[in-house]
């Protein structure tokens, strides 16, 4: 990855899932025999056999009712879906979110924290995601071979201008 003729970083993942065996003397959090699951972001190497991550980077203690594969697929959706919507979109209740892709990692779990937020969701998808995307809880799902997306986008700013009254 970032390579030009082979990877940059030879030992590739940036998810992660597994048991703490040593800790530093100033780790006060976490201990040997924890079990945990995180994110390593670009410095990669998670396919390791040991990983170091820092006490306070993106690592949390894994579900009880979760394996260890399943807490490592766990991250990198949610995790980039909760960064977009709450740091860089700050939602809240009552917002109008649009997700594109909302039957992938990212939109599926966007689906459910948006709506976890309090706001109303339409997701955009192909024919054979319909179902996935409406069950997850979108109120509203474009497919969008067969509609076009962005009229209904217009259609919605313009709703927002207008329905926008003057102080």
């Amino acid at each position: 990855m970032f390579g030009f003729r082979k990877p940059k970083k030879t030992v590739l993942g940036i998810e992660f899932s597994g048991i703490i065996e040593t800790v530093g003397h100033e780790v006060k959090n976490y201990k040997p025999g924890d079990y945990v699951f995180g994110y390593s972001g670009l410095s990669f190497g998670t396919c390791a056999e040991y990983k170091c991550i820092p006490e306070n980077g993106l690592m949390h203690f894994k579900p009880k009712n979760f394996s260890f594969v399943q807490s490592a697929a766990i991250v990198n959706g949610p995790l980039t879906a909760l960064t977009f919507l709450k740091k860089k979109g700050k939602i809240k209740k009552g917002d109008r979110v649009l997700i594109y892709g909302a039957s992938g990692s990212i939109g599926t779990a966007a689906v459910q924290l948006a709506k976890y937020f309090g706001a109303n969701v339409t997701g955009i998808c192909s024919t054979k995601n319909l179902e996935l995307v409406k069950s997850i809880g979108a109120d509203h799902v474009i497919e969008y071979t067969k509609e076009d997306f962005t009229k209904a986008m217009k259609a919605m700013i313009y709703y927002l201008i207008r329905s926008v009254k003057p102080r």
